[in-house]
């Protein structure tokens, strides 16, 4: 295994940027950091680039190959780029360029208090680069579970993955804004299907439009996949059109079929009502569930903390994981209607990628 340098450089310091570079702290090596704006602790970026043996690119998708392509000139021999935004093929093909060494890499989720641990990360490599064992060895200690592939390979099952399922979640919720349902109508008629439904969906939303804009528009393996979803689509409508009830059981079977074959629906069945039995728990009288769309350092404490500064006393709370975010069921020993409570949870409301439900 090649031994790589010990300098890297962040170029990015939100969330992920922090996150990693607490991880190559951890194992010992030295970090430096840039921002869009010079701050104390933090480099220019070209001192990154300047400086670093391995440099990652912690941008947001817009960003990231413009900002790459401005910096290439500083990149240098021996030098391993790499970045981790959730579209491969550009950000490598830029990376590539001028025969410097490229890994892309995407982990599956938002950074918890331990970074990347316990999190698949996908590293994109597409040619025999001499520096991927070390960063295989990189993720494995620090307890992500890595899975090799190329960038177009990435590209083409995540615009599956993210892309369709994304934009299956918006484009339900328009449906619903222009036939006119009414607020009223969700708690009368839904049903607990679609409560799980409604929170995927309110989970995409609490992100930035930027980001769904970044993941479609820039996976070039996108449109060919929503093209398919829209004639499936069709496919059902005609089926429904025609009231063809067995050429709807072919297709019901033909799905059942597939998803057998990678998953077991009972299980996944028995995961959902677990999720729906939570949550309608927390819809009584004096508990409420508190979802975030990022798990982040410090957050359970921050809003414990309001909580406590609102004078709520809390029964319990507890956090159960949802995918790669957490819900909190927080219990209250007075009725959730107290002007106390009201006043907590408007506060935890106002914080960024979290909803009060």
């Amino acid at each position: 295994m090649n031994t790589i340098g010990k300098i890297i450089g962040i170029i990015g310091y939100g969330g992920w940027g922090k996150a990693i570079e607490n991880i190559f702290h951890d194992l010992g090596y030295e970090v430096i950091c840039a921002d869009r704006e010079l701050a104390p602790g933090l480099v220019s970026k070209e001192e990154v680039m300047q400086k670093a043996d391995v440099v990652i690119f912690c941008v947001d998708i817009w960003e990231t190959v413009p900002l790459i392509k401005g910096l290439m000139p500083l990149a240098h021999s021996g030098q391993l780029l790499m970045d981790i935004t959730s579209v491969k093929t550009w950000t490598m093909l830029e990376m590539s360029r001028h025969n410097i060494h490229a890994i892309g890499l995407h982990p599956q989720g938002q950074p918890g208090n331990k970074g990347w641990k316990n999190l698949n990360v996908a590293v994109c490599c597409n040619a025999c680069d001499e520096y991927l064992p070390w960063v295989l060895n990189v993720l494995e200690k620090s307890g992500a579970h890595p899975e090799v592939c190329t960038s177009w390979q990435h590209d083409k099952i995540t615009s599956n993955f993210q892309c369709v399922i994304h934009a299956v979640l918006i484009a339900v919720v328009l449906l619903f804004k222009r036939v006119g349902i009414k607020k009223d109508s969700y708690a009368g008629f839904s049903t607990s299907l679609f409560r799980v439904f409604w929170c995927l969906a309110g989970r995409v939303l609490a992100k930035s439009a930027g980001l769904y804009s970044g993941i479609m528009m820039n996976n070039p393996y996108a449109v060919s996949a929503l093209r398919l979803l829209e004639k499936n689509f069709r496919s059902l409508r005609v089926l429904v059109e025609r009231r063809d009830v067995e050429g709807f059981n072919v297709v019901f079977n033909e799905a059942l079929g597939y998803y057998s074959s990678v998953g077991d629906v009972k299980e996944k069945s028995a995961l959902v009502t677990r999720y729906i039995n939570l949550t309608d728990d927390a819809s009584s009288k004096n508990s409420v569930c508190i979802t975030l769309a990022e798990n982040r350092m410090g957050i359970f404490a921050e809003i414990t903390h309001i909580f406590y500064v609102c004078g709520v006393d809390l029964s319990s709370i507890s956090s159960d994981p949802i995918g790669d975010s957490f819900c909190f069921f927080a219990n209250f020993a007075c009725d959730k209607e107290d002007e106390r409570v009201q006043e907590a949870l408007s506060q935890i409301a106002k914080i960024k990628g979290v909803s009060v439900n």
